[in-house]
């Protein structure tokens, strides 16, 4: 990550398409090896570089160099951990960067639903602040009644358990 980052900032193109294909590389030895949480790990970097590039939609040729596409298999891969491994992760972070590539996008819709699972993954967090700044970033204009309705539960639960005092230890 580090080194696709300094590549970037150096704009120095041939070396982050050398890294990136590196970093592809990995991935696809996660994938042959059947290495769930490799694949998770590889999805998230790639998808963290591309963000940072400022890269929501793939290259030409290639569907899978891009922030949307990594991030979502990050949470995909995710979601199925949950499933087979009964891993729960809070990913809040991820569903706020993928929430970012939609708004690129112009994907409100997509953007607005991936704001109320990082507000519902901070909470998971007891990181109260963050999920009501997500579910602020998730406005209402437009949205379908669920999600509306989604959006008003999580903030009275924000704002219900803002209202509860802290232990003093």
């Amino acid at each position: 990550l580090q080194l696709a980052r300094l590549a970037t900032a150096l704009k120095d193109d041939e070396e982050f398409s050398r890294i990136e294909e590196l970093l592809f590389d990995e991935k696809e030895e996660a994938y042959v090896s059947d290495n769930a949480a490799a694949i998770q790990r590889m999805h998230t970097i790639l998808g963290t570089i591309y963000i940072e590039r400022g890269e929501w939609t793939p290259k030409p040729g290639n569907p899978f160099t891009n922030a949307t596409f990594q991030l979502s298999s990050a949470l995909f891969t995710a979601s199925q951990r949950e499933k087979e491994e009964g891993i729960i992760q809070p990913l809040p972070q991820l569903h706020e960067w993928l929430a970012r590539a939609y708004r690129g996008q112009n994907e409100h819709d997509l953007a607005r639903t991936e704001e109320l699972s990082a507000a519902r993954d901070y909470l998971d967090l007891d990181a109260l602040s963050r999920a009501k700044a997500s579910i602020d970033r998730a406005p209402d204009a437009g949205a379908p009644q669920s999600t509306r309705e989604t959006a008003t539960t999580l903030a009275k639960i924000v704002e219900y358990r803002s209202k509860i005092p802290a232990l003093q230890t």
